[in-house]
């Protein structure tokens, strides 16, 4: 997607462009939380080993 992005050049900016939507939709998809494999197995090791996530990380058990 980001090769795509690139060769569209400056238009790809506009926000009535779909490029630019696709693009911020998946680049907020690859940086949810969710997606960053430390924290949900942080959250899994802390619940085993008997302690509860705090925050954000309780909503990942």
């Amino acid at each position: 997607m980001d090769d795509a992005y690139a060769r569209c050049g400056g238009t790809a900016l506009r926000n009535d462009n779909l490029m630019q939507k696709f693009w911020r939709d998946m680049q907020a998809g690859l940086h949810h939380a969710i997606h960053v494999a430390t924290t949900p197995y942080q959250a899994a090791a802390l619940s085993e080993l008997g302690f509860e996530p705090q925050g954000p990380l309780r909503a990942m058990i």
